[in-house]
């Protein structure tokens, strides 16, 4: 007799809900680590600066000194960070 098909394939189970759980619960704390960066937020500011410049009644020169400090401290924190991890 030749076993059938159904007893040949190897089957694979689907994901558990305790495992798409765990994996959800993974990936949100993840967003919530990046959201607390100090130099994401650098960014989002100095965006929202060089965006809104004009309707916020800055003038371009304290535009342009605004965007300069974040974009130094967005770097220099990137820097200080690899240096910490050890990247050479």
């Amino acid at each position: 007799m030749i076993p059938s098909r159904r007893h040949r394939t190897i089957s694979m189970s689907p994901p558990t809900r305790v495992g798409r759980t765990i994996e959800l619960y993974l990936k949100r704390k993840a967003m919530i680590e990046k959201l607390k960066s100090r130099k994401l937020w650098a960014a989002i500011v100095g965006s929202i600066v060089i965006a809104l410049g004009d309707q916020l009644g800055l003038d371009a020169d304290t535009v342009q000194w605004v965007a300069t400090i974040l974009t130094g401290y967005v770097v220099g924190q990137g820097i200080a960070d690899a240096g910490a991890q050890g990247v050479q």
